[in-house]
């Protein structure tokens, strides 16, 4: 009996000579019909000898899949994260009702393992979903540290700041808002607030004494891989602290003395035996270029 049935799916295209033509379009060609025999005497010898190896009980990843619907993943993002189809997974899941098959009890290995695999993360679940509020508040604190005020950061959010500063005292934020604040946070961690006016200087000197007094952390205090993490708390030696703020608190009494002496940066940068070009970095370091510009203001009047 020769092939006469046509494969009429909108998106496969079966072909004679496999199982699925046999199966799904119930051709009974001799091609067919010898490519359904091949398989099923396979399938039972494999059985017979114990080597059904490359497949899986689907109960457990079934419960995993379920555990990322719980956490907001859906099975599109699954399956774009996992490089299993939407079709498998939902095969797996419901079954084909369309072909009588009942809910996989068995799944290739591989496909089980790449599933496993998928943990939920901020960049795969919904940008909806309300999430714990810790590591979007721990970034935000970390960069007032640096200078940059709770406003501004609410500005370059594109945020409202009064919103803003009453969204960092809940629970839970959006994963729209941590992306968006982890984002910005990528972009910022290593860049402290280079005020370029007396009023930007006056409010990021206030944000950082503001983090101070309320011993918020900067961000190389923070992991990385465990900030979003409520139970991780960094070991932070605060006599080390002490000591690094104790240097800084002797080199700008040492820098306000010579500016109001007249003196100039080349004289301070002579007398502490270092570079005028180290001096300018460790002002913009410790957030003084007022007196940074005093210092230059006296080498100017002294020419």
């Amino acid at each position: 009996m020769n092939c006469t049935v046509v494969c009429a799916c909108k998106v496969a295209r079966h072909e004679h000579g496999t199982r699925n033509m046999y199966l799904i379009h119930k051709c009974r060609g001799e091609v067919c019909r010898a490519a359904a025999t091949r398989y099923e005497k396979s399938r039972r010898l494999d059985r017979l000898y114990g080597r059904e190896a490359d497949r899986v009980d689907a109960q457990p990843v079934r419960e995993h899949v379920e555990f990322l619907r719980v956490n907001g993943v859906s099975y599109r993002a699954l399956a774009s994260a996992s490089g299993v189809s939407k079709s498998a997974i939902m095969a797996m899941i419901y079954g084909r009702g369309e072909r009588g098959h009942d809910p996989y009890g068995r799944v290739l290995t591989s496909t089980a393992e790449k599933i496993l695999a998928v943990k939920p993360s901020m960049d795969i679940m919904s940008a909806g979903r309300p999430i714990d509020a810790t590591g979007t508040r721990r970034r935000v604190q970390a960069l007032v540290t640096l200078g940059w005020s709770v406003s501004s950061l609410a500005v370059r959010l594109g945020v409202s700041p009064s919103n803003f500063h009453v969204l960092l005292q809940r629970d839970q934020v959006t994963v729209k808002t941590a992306l968006k604040v982890r984002e910005l946070y990528t972009e910022l961690w290593d860049k402290p607030n280079q005020a370029s006016s007396w009023q930007d200087l006056s409010a990021a000197t206030r944000a950082r004494n503001y983090a101070r007094f309320h011993g918020w952390l900067p961000p190389m205090a923070w992991d990385d891989d465990q900030i979003d993490d409520p139970a991780y708390s960094p070991v932070v030696n605060l006599q080390n602290v002490s000591k690094v703020d104790a240097k800084r608190e002797a080199f700008l009494e040492e820098a306000e003395f010579f500016a109001d002496s007249g003196e100039t940066i080349d004289r301070l940068a002579t007398g502490l035996g270092v570079t005028v070009e180290s001096m300018e970095k460790r002002f913009e370091r410790f957030d003084r270029l007022d007196l940074l510009r005093r210092l230059r203001f006296n080498g100017k009047a002294a020419a």
